[in-house]
């Protein structure tokens, strides 16, 4: 198991342990738990100053990754980066059917860097990019990258984002949106400012976590859609907490009903999907001081961003909650990871109002790939990532989570990373940008990540 996912699973266990109003030494706990977003990951980078004047346009879909704003060294010449112009539509661009994926050699990141989450935004891809992860203080910032291989960082970074690191990023419709967390444990055991950043033009940012409806509150994720900007976290006074914006930079705290609100809820994941906004996690029945373990699998979904509803979630043996969402063009899947009592399961909706159990992979071979923790996304397709039958790896593509199909692979796809420990590189995640699967691995034995570039073949 990797560390990130490792720390994901902490984190999603202590936010069930105590939901609703838990007391100050939880808090603390689930503070020092880094986001499950942030992940370990770098690329051929190159140092760029801010253009005097801005070219060409970014565009269709998300790209982010948390960088470093120390020394960074060119890997390979890349184009500079040039102001971002958003797309009119945000709807995402250029995809044709995949039957299969044609894969580059590694490329690796600078040392002790790695990237993700990303997403494309017209000719370019964004990212966010954390470096000195082996060290306390973590630094992130973002790059920007033509062909998924050669990223250049923003030279502002350091003034800008300091000592955050970066776990969230989105495109909506006044821009890109990115949320995170200081690097490095919470000095103090207290927990750190909320971080959240905008951008109109992905060239520069503006703090708005200093926003006072964001006073004693941790923003964990943040989506957009056409209606608007979604961040998702918890507040000290309210629990659970769902903010809505127009444009991201005013914000309001969202509307529940009694029957449908979020106290005794703990949240695992922020999607927006076609009709609006969905969120998982786990409830609590009755008392919020229930026990570890007494939750139940839960999910709400909203249409404009503003006043959410509980959705309906089929009961799974031994689970007591949601934990990742993917989505597709014509269906979504939520995913929860096993434990030493019970098994990983897997749910599908095809709106987010209703979320139905799907059989265990021994009983339905054909969706083994809806089973797999490892299922990246764009919003249209879904790609799964499971052991190889003699080869490191296989890879799957759904756009609903129901109906899978192999992708065969060409270049050389033996250089890729395994699921095995032991093995030269280990495999990390993939992101899943235009016609591209971008996958990040770690070389065994050592900080140094590599990236690897498929293209999608018709």
């Amino acid at each position: 198991m990797s560390d990130e996912r490792l720390e994901a699973e902490i984190r999603i266990a202590l936010l069930r342990d105590q939901p609703g109003q838990v007391p100050e030494d939880l808090r603390r706990r689930v503070a020092a738990v880094p986001d499950e977003t942030s992940r370990p990951r770098p690329a051929g980078l190159q140092r760029l100053s801010r253009p005097v004047t801005f070219l060409g346009a970014l565009g269709t879909a998300l790209a982010v990754v948390l960088v470093a704003a120390a020394l960074y060294l060119p890997l390979a010449t890349g184009p500079k980066a040039s102001r971002l112009t958003p797309s009119p539509s945000g709807a995402v661009q250029g995809l044709s059917d995949w039957s299969g994926l044609h894969w580059s050699s590694p490329v690796d990141l600078p040392g002790d860097c790695q990237i993700g989450p990303i997403v494309a935004w017209q000719a370019e891809l964004v990212a966010a990019a954390e470096c000195g992860g082996s060290s306390n203080r973590p630094q992130g910032g973002i790059w920007h990258s033509s062909d998924g291989t050669t990223w250049s960082h923003l030279e502002s970074d350091s003034s800008v984002f300091g000592d955050s690191v970066i776990t969230s990023i989105s495109l909506g419709p006044r821009g890109l949106i990115a949320t995170g967390h200081q690097g490095g444990a919470s000095s103090g055991g207290t927990s750190s400012p909320p971080r959240l950043w905008t951008s109109s033009d992905g060239m520069t940012w503006t703090s708005r976590a200093e926003l006072a409806v964001f006073r004693g509150a941790m923003i964990d994720w943040v989506a957009a859609g056409p209606a608007g900007y979604v961040a998702a976290g918890y507040s000290i006074s309210n629990g659970a907490t769902v903010w809505f914006s127009l444009d991201g930079s005013s914000w309001e705290a969202a509307a529940t009903s009694p029957a449908a609100g979020f106290k005794n809820a703990s949240f695992t994941d922020l999607r927006s999907m076609a009709s609006g906004f969905v969120i998982s996690g786990s409830a609590t029945q009755g008392s919020s001081s229930g026990s570890a373990g007494s939750g139940t699998p839960a999910a709400w979904w909203s249409s404009d961003g503003r006043t959410w509803s509980r959705a309906g979630v089929d009961a799974a043996e031994g689970q007591t909650g949601l934990d990742l969402i993917s989505v597709g063009a014509k269906g979504m899947l939520a995913y929860a990871f096993a434990s030493s009592n019970h098994a990983a399961a897997s749910w599908q909706s095809t709106d987010g109002h209703v979320w139905t159990l799907l059989p265990p992979a021994s009983s339905s071979p054909s969706l083994a790939p809806a089973i797999s923790s490892r299922v990246s996304d764009d919003g249209v397709r879904m790609v799964a990532v499971t052991p190889g039958n003699g080869s490191p790896l296989a890879m799957w593509v759904s756009s609903d989570g129901m109906e899978w199909q192999k992708l065969t692979f060409s270049g050389p796809s033996s250089e890729g990373p395994s699921l095995t420990e032991g093995s030269p590189s280990i495999f990390v995640e993939t992101f899943v940008v235009r016609d591209w699967l971008i996958v990040l691995g770690q070389h065994s034995g050592s900080q140094t990540y590599a990236i690897w570039r498929l293209t999608a073949q018709p």
